[in-house]
């Protein structure tokens, strides 16, 4: 089945969980600390990652805007059309605070451009943790020491396009956990449009 196309794509946050069964995920991690548990997703339709931390429950979708999601609880939403970036803090009773940065952008580089970036994205999909088997991982190790990224981990999906002539599109995420931070590295391409889309998101316990 093709990858939607990147025109149908927008990247929201939500302050509450979102049943896994909205997100059809072809590849998934877990990340376990004792600040924090982290359920890293992807799947052709994007990505989800969902923060728990004490009773407070953050979730990044990039998917297309036409998923029938909850009404309640959307603190961020936009295309993925262009840039943007969002920086939210959550300070409150439910639990330590969090301070969520987000950045976003859409490229449509030349074809052999697009062509480098997508043998890149394939070689370190090669070489990923998780290569879209469905299969949970073992927990990312991590630094405990603040400001020190441990051994990032990875999800890495391959997608038939809509042409014959487009090649695949490729969907890579990185980790990186640190004691008092995770960071979120994710690569998507959509071969069809000859566009790649890049996010960064870092959560940082305050």
């Amino acid at each position: 089945m093709p990858r939607p196309a990147v025109t149908a794509f927008a990247f929201r946050l939500f302050d509450r969980p979102l049943h896994p069964e909205l997100f059809p995920a072809t590849a998934t991690e877990r990340i376990e600390r004792p600040e924090f548990s982290a359920t890293l997703s992807l799947g052709e339709d994007g990505h989800r990652i969902e923060v728990r931390t004490g009773g407070r429950t953050l979730t990044e979708l990039l998917a297309p805007e036409e998923f029938v999601l909850p009404a309640g609880g959307r603190r961020v939403g936009r295309g993925v059309r262009g840039a943007g970036l969002e920086d939210v803090t959550f300070d409150d009773d439910l639990g330590p605070a969090v301070r969520y940065q987000a950045g976003h952008q859409a490229e449509t580089p030349a074809a052999d451009v697009f062509e480098h970036i997508t043998a890149e994205l394939l070689a370190d999909a090669a070489a990923t943790a998780a290569r879209g088997d469905g299969e949970e991982r073992a927990p990312i190790a991590r630094s405990d020491e603040p400001g020190r990224t441990a051994r990032p981990g990875a999800l890495a999906c391959r997608f038939a396009s809509g042409g014959r002539l487009s090649g695949d599109s490729v969907g890579l995420i990185r980790a990186e956990v640190a004691a008092d931070s995770l960071l979120i590295h994710a690569t998507h391409t959509f071969a069809d449009a000859r566009t790649v889309v890049r996010t960064q998101s870092l959560w940082e316990w305050l």
